[in-house]
């Protein structure tokens, strides 16, 4: 049976190498024009057919190939233009020979970048291969054969200011007029306009000295205004006549030698206090500053180093009908809309701790709510984190539910009443943990609908068989137990031509490995550490429709050899009857 067909097998085997080695000898490979059609691969690489040279017909390009078919090098069919970026590989350089351009211009050749060796320079030419500007390659030094045009002033101004020389005479800069100056009154200090000298109006009269400008002015009082007793009024020019106060874009600055290091102004409606030169703003009561703002925004009340946009050394209490405290988390990241913190190492201390007062709160009040809002699978309500050995979240009860999560809504994601999840790089972590005691009846872990485990469920233990998703240390009881078919059902035993071993050969198999053939042996179980229920079951079922064939034959056999003895039986019937009739 098996035997014979090896041996078919084999000799099979032999001829197709014999023919494979007879025509490598005979066969002679000869150079030829190889045709394909658009968008196919002139050549590949066996080992990864995406290497090699491809005609793409739709962009009229070869191509050579990377290991994932994407172009690395490309030139156009028409006419051989790169379609391409030319790289070179870090440690490569392009390289050109002395008098010979770097590149230049497909319109004309002459325009470019010429090394010059005999003078060891960089030349840009132009349109007859003339050097128009170059550098040189020694020392990195500027020449020209054009002039370098400068505005802002005559020749002479340059000479006398600078003394740099007749500029203009020489050629470097154009020539230019002096700048107009508009008329102006002689108490005027003129502004420059960008062009030219224009009134920048001050003005003083018997009572008031008047500094105008833009965007703001100011205004010194000879002696209070009317009932507001102003001694200093900052009024902005354009402000409507008798207007009193601080107006829209006025400004008051202060300055320390000669800088300003702080200004009070008014923007539209609003008033600003600034600090301009890095410092700090401070409101002082007492000897003592109260209220700090650093340069960068954050505010210190009752410190005046605060690390945090507002950052309290004292009590804070709200009274309100609304949100005594509400945190907004705008954007993305990881910081909290609320963040609570405690450094007392005594029991019981809380970053955050919320209370009911009430003794008859109304329903699902609580101390603390985390609400999430989105509409999507993300976000979470209330987190908790402890980067010891702790808690990230605790509750506790006299009776109803110490830590509570509900989870309902209309969106299509995925809602989580409860979500714990445990990460790091040692150690053990338990995204949720649960204990009961004390009762008539202890559930650490309750669930009253179907439970979904993605990684290894393990009960009764911790260390579970490696490879297995549920792992027991004890009995198991169930009433019924279906285990899915994962191989073929061995109803192959019944086909002709499973290859099933005679009974001399089973019996010279059992003899000789002490286990039935496809079976696994003693050894081989524990080694495995278990039996595998579903292929057991599948060896075990093979083995019966085996033992039913060998039954079957051993029926027909049988059934041979009792008509085979019925004949004999007959045929001594007969000699004993004619044995007794000659005795007669």
């Amino acid at each position: 049976m098996k035997t014979k067909s090896l041996f078919k097998r084999g000799a099979r085997a032999i001829s197709i190498i014999a023919a494979a080695v007879a025509l490598s000898f005979s066969v002679e490979v000869k150079a030829q024009t190889i045709d394909i059609g658009p968008n196919q691969y002139a050549f590949q690489f066996t080992q990864n057919p995406n290497y090699g040279l491809f005609f793409n017909s739709t962009g009229s390009q070869y191509e050579f190939r990377s290991g994932t078919a994407t172009p690395i090098f490309a030139f156009n069919a028409n006419n051989g233009d790169l379609t391409s970026n030319l790289r070179f590989a870090s440690g490569s350089d392009y390289l050109v020979p002395n008098n010979t351009y770097a590149f230049r211009s497909a319109a004309n050749p002459n325009f470019g970048l010429f090394f010059n060796g005999n003078n060891l320079r960089y030349e840009f030419r132009g349109s007859t291969g003339n050097s128009l500007f170059q550098v040189n390659a020694t020392n990195g030094n500027l020449e020209t054969s054009g002039t370098v045009s400068a505005a802002g002033g005559s020749s002479t101004q340059w000479n006398q200011a600078h003394a740099w020389g007749d500029h203009a005479t020489a050629g470097y800069i154009n020539a230019e007029v002096d700048p107009s100056i508009d008329a102006m009154e002689l108490s005027d200090i003129p502004r420059w306009d960008g062009s030219k000298l224009s009134e920048s109006a001050i003005t003083a009269t018997t009572s008031t000295a008047r500094i105008t400008g833009s965007p703001s002015g100011f205004v010194f009082p000879g002696s209070p205004e009317g009932s507001t007793g102003n001694l200093l009024r900052l009024e902005n020019p354009g402000a409507s006549s008798g207007t009193i106060g601080l107006t829209d874009e006025s400004r008051l600055a202060f300055s320390k030698a000669g800088v300003v290091i702080g200004q009070i102004a008014t923007v539209e409606n609003n008033m600003r206090f600034a600090a301009t030169d890095n410092g700090n703003i401070a409101l002082r009561t007492g000897g003592s500053d109260r209220m700090t703002m650093l340069p960068n925004g954050d505010v210190g009340l009752g410190l005046t180093d605060p690390s945090h946009r507002l950052h309290v050394s004292g009590t804070i209490r709200a009274t309100t009908g609304s949100y005594a405290i509400r945190g907004t988390k705008t954007g993305s990241g990881t910081f909290p809309g609320v963040w609570g913190e405690t450094e007392s190492t005594s029991s019981g201390a809380s970053g955050v701790r919320g209370f009911v007062t009430s003794t008859s709160p109304g329903g699902n009040s609580a101390g603390v709510y985390g609400f999430n809002a989105g509409t999507g699978t993300q976000g979470i309500g209330v987190r908790g984190v402890h980067d010891g050995n702790g808690w990230g979240v605790s509750g506790e009860t006299k009776g109803g539910r110490g830590v509570y999560g509900n989870a309902e809504g209309t969106s299509g994601g995925t809602s989580y009443g409860v979500f714990g999840r445990a990460g790091g790089s040692g150690g053990i972590r338990i995204g949720v943990y649960g204990t009961a005691f004390g009762g008539t009846r202890n559930w650490a872990g309750y669930f009253a609908g179907a439970t979904y485990v993605s990684g290894d469920l393990r009960v009764g233990t911790i260390d579970g068989a490696a490879g297995y998703k549920v792992s027991v240390n004890g009995n198991m009881i169930c009433n019924e137990l279906r285990v899915q078919l994962t191989g073929n059902w061995p109803d192959y035993v019944f086909d002709e031509s499973y290859d099933r071993l005679s009974l001399d050969e089973l019996g010279d198999f059992i003899k000789t490995e002490k286990h039935l053939p496809n079976v696994p042996s003693a050894a081989e179980l524990e080694e495995q550490g278990g039996v595998d229920l579903g292929e057991m079951q599948r060896l075990t079922i093979e083995k019966v429709e085996e033992l039913t064939l060998y039954l079957l034959e051993l029926k027909e056999s049988n059934d041979t050899l009792n008509e085979k003895s019925e004949a004999l039986q007959a045929e001594n019937e007969a000699l004993r009857a004619r044995i007794e009739a000659l005795e007669k």
